[in-house]
This record gives structure tokens, sequence and C-alpha cells, in this order.
């Protein structure tokens, strides 16, 4: 299942960017997300201008990279509100936001409303926790880093793939995950 289009336009945004400021060209990998991550860091403009362009950019990005790298995901992409979008996997339950992912990069904290927790079932909760130990502690200043949630998320994609199914047939649709709300928060609230 390909992208909605508006999300393609943003991660496309996010390529431009990258390559204007930084003369890097993202190809979709896993690889290029340590140049996304420097490209966050760099990242200076008005408020309204990260939350607005940039985190979202970046977010689509990363969300295409997950997507395109770790398969089997759909994404869930109401047009502007981006605190509402998902990525939800169809042969996994797990679902989280790339845009509040991006965010939470951008601003190097937690920024509640935006999903960016990967959302798993309780039931497959104590396999992923344990798989994900096996990592040890990250960093303080690594935490909020694309490259490392992307590999946080790679071992929970495959430690739920090792997970036997009960009498599911592997496939999740739409309607087994929780509809996503609008942000309560007022966006311009989150970069305060």
């Amino acid at each position: 299942m390909d992208a909605p289009e508006h999300v393609l336009e943003l991660a496309s945004a996010c390529v431009v960017a990258v390559a204007n400021s930084l003369k890097v060209e993202l190809d979709f990998t896993q690889d290029t997300l340590p140049v996304l991550d420097h490209y966050l860091r760099q990242a200076k403009g008005p408020r309204e201008e990260i939350l607005g362009l940039v985190a979202p950019m970046c977010g689509a990005y990363f969300g295409e990279v997950v997507r395109r790298t770790l398969g089997d995901a759909r994404w869930v992409a109401p047009d502007d509100d981006y605190a509402a979008y998902r990525l939800q996997f169809e042969t996994v339950f797990l679902h989280f936001n790339p845009m509040g992912t991006a965010l939470e990069a951008l601003l190097e904290r937690s920024v509640d409303g935006y999903g960016s927790n990967l959302g798993l079932r309780d039931r497959e909760r104590l396999a992923v926790e344990k798989a994900v130990e096996l990592y040890g502690d990250v960093r303080e200043d690594d935490y909020f880093r694309l490259a490392i949630r992307y590999e946080v998320i790679e071992q929970v994609v495959e430690t739920l793939r090792s997970v036997k199914p009960d009498e599911s047939d592997g496939v999740v649709s739409a309607g087994d995950y929780p509809s996503v709300e609008p942000s309560p928060a007022a966006p311009e609230k989150v970069l305060n």
C-alpha cells in the first residue's frame, strides 16, 4: 500500500531541505537517519515554521523509511492534524506517530498529545520490553535521535513477528487499532 500523496510530498520536501542544507541526498534508507538527526539538531527558524513544516516533513520522511524498510505498515494521515497521524503495521500490532517522533527529536524532549510512543497490545508488552532491554540503557542525548528510534522499532517489529499469533491469521486490520482523536493541545503550546 502506498503512502498518501500529502505524506509523500512532505517526505520529498524533507529530502530537498536536507540536500539544500547539508548537501546530502536522503534515499529513504535507515543509513540516512543519522543525517536527518544532524539536520534536526541544526534546524533553526520561527517556532511556527518548526512546528508547521520541519517536524512534519522530517516525520513523514522517518515514517516512510520505517514503512519502506520494515514493511507492512499503513498511514493514517488526516490532512493537517499532524498530532493525529499514525503508522500502523499490518502483520503485527504496533502503531506510533512519526510526526510526533520527529517533533521530539527536534525539541529533544517528550511532547504530550503526539502519540510518538509505541502502541502495543498488553499481552505482547513483556516480550517487547525484554527484547528492547537487550540494547541496554540509552544515553540521554541519544534518546530522541531518529536513528536510535528506528533501531528500537526494528527490534520491536522482529520481536512481535516472532511471538506466536493466537487465533488471528497474522493480519491486523485498521479496525483493530484504537481510533485517533485530534490533539487536545493547541500546537502553539507545544513549543512553549
